[in-house]
């Protein structure tokens, strides 16, 4: 049985060096896909930490969020994301004059932008417009919780400048993608790939008639619900990234979210644990920005290569980015700050544990597919 057992073994760690080295392996466009991630996200945090932007972290996510390898694709989604986010920001300063000063109002619209967008996310083509609509309207209606009861100009003034600032933090990393692929575009350097002759249609033929969809939907606002209650109650905002967990590791069914929230803290796990390594050896001895840059860029790389490759690998290299970039990412330069890089490690754990909990206990999409074949 031990000979079995060491055979086994064996196999298993020759088959996951294999894996590795398949995902891992250079291929065309790859490495030009790595530098301009990487070069993008420097630029990001270089010009958000001279004008004192707030939420660095964020933007510097951002640019992982959009850049893909096809072009095409990049272009179409900073597009639509700028007018995205404009629209929603515009939106919720809107709504916010109904109910900032009334959380029983304000949590109930809180929860209708979460199901409209996610309902939206899987109703059309252009899903990620849906996310997208969902978290930012989300998120900036969660802003006034973060405004001090007592300070020495109104209170309505610091919203509006949070919300504004939230708006120039997620459309600076917009422009800079959009800006950067123009004008490699422009220069000839780069190429838009042919269009094909057939669009796909703006919504899926049952849209309004699979139950599926509302499901969906409703899960993924419950969870981001159940994340925001548990973080309020104990009073430790800190752990905010539990209600950002929740909007993007979500997927259609529980075999894709198992699948998702695996990468996802495997990933938070290296790159959060990285970070505070970073913060506790690296950190102390940078004395400007440019040494920043380096650790963030060299960090990009890695990330980014490993988010190029296919989908049963790239998420992971995703959640490194992002664990790493708010665990390093907090205030403006080089921080030694372990408890904000710690606390928000800890709400990334805490947003994937609601989300499988309510994934694969209410409603789970696979099963119900096996019952209807």
């Amino acid at each position: 049985m031990t000979a079995i057992n060491k055979e086994k073994a064996q196999d298993s760690w020759e088959g996951f060096w294999s894996f590795l080295k398949e995902e891992l392996a250079s291929k065309p466009g790859r490495f030009a896909f790595t530098l301009h991630v990487a070069g993008l996200v420097c630029l990001t945090v270089l010009v958000s930490q001279t004008l004192r932007m707030p939420l660095v972290s964020y933007s510097a996510y951002i640019i992982f969020i959009l850049s893909r390898t096809q072009i095409n694709t990049t272009l179409l989604r900073a597009s639509v994301a700028f007018v995205v986010v404009s629209l929603m920001i515009c939106f919720v300063m809107g709504l916010y004059m109904l109910c900032a000063g009334e959380p029983a109002l304000r949590i109930p619209l809180l929860l209708g932008i979460t199901f409209t967008g996610m309902y939206a996310s899987r109703i059309s083509p252009l899903g990620p417009v849906g996310v997208v609509m969902a978290f930012i309207g989300s998120f900036v209606l969660t802003l006034i919780d973060a405004v001090p009861s007592e300070a020495p100009v109104p209170s309505g003034d610091i919203l509006t400048k949070t919300i504004l600032w939230f708006w120039a933090a997620a459309s600076l990393p917009i422009s800079l993608v959009l800006g950067y692929h123009l004008l490699r575009i422009y220069t000839g350097f780069e190429r838009l790939e042919a269009e094909q002759n057939e669009r796909p249609p703006l919504l899926v033929p049952d849209a309004f008639t699979n139950p599926l969809y509302t499901r969906y939907a409703l899960k993924v606002t419950l969870a981001v619900f159940t994340a925001y209650f548990l973080y309020n109650m104990v009073d430790w905002p800190e752990i905010h990234t539990c209600v950002v967990t929740c909007f993007f590791v979500s997927l259609s069914s529980t075999q894709d979210s198992v699948r998702k929230m695996t990468q996802r803290v495997g990933g938070a796990m290296i790159g959060g644990g990285m970070g505070l390594l970073a913060i506790i050896f690296l950190m102390p001895h940078m004395t400007d920005i440019g040494h920043l840059l380096l650790m963030l860029g060299g960090w990009s790389v890695l990330c980014a290569w490993i988010a190029a490759g296919s989908e049963k690998l790239s998420y992971m290299g995703m959640q490194m980015a992002f664990a790493f970039f708010f665990a390093t990412l907090v205030g403006y330069g080089p921080t030694v700050e372990l408890a904000m890089a710690r606390d928000r490690v800890m709400g990334i754990l805490l947003g994937n544990l609601i989300v499988f909990a309510i994934f694969s206990t209410i409603w789970p999409e696979g099963k119900e597919r096996q019952d209807e074949a």
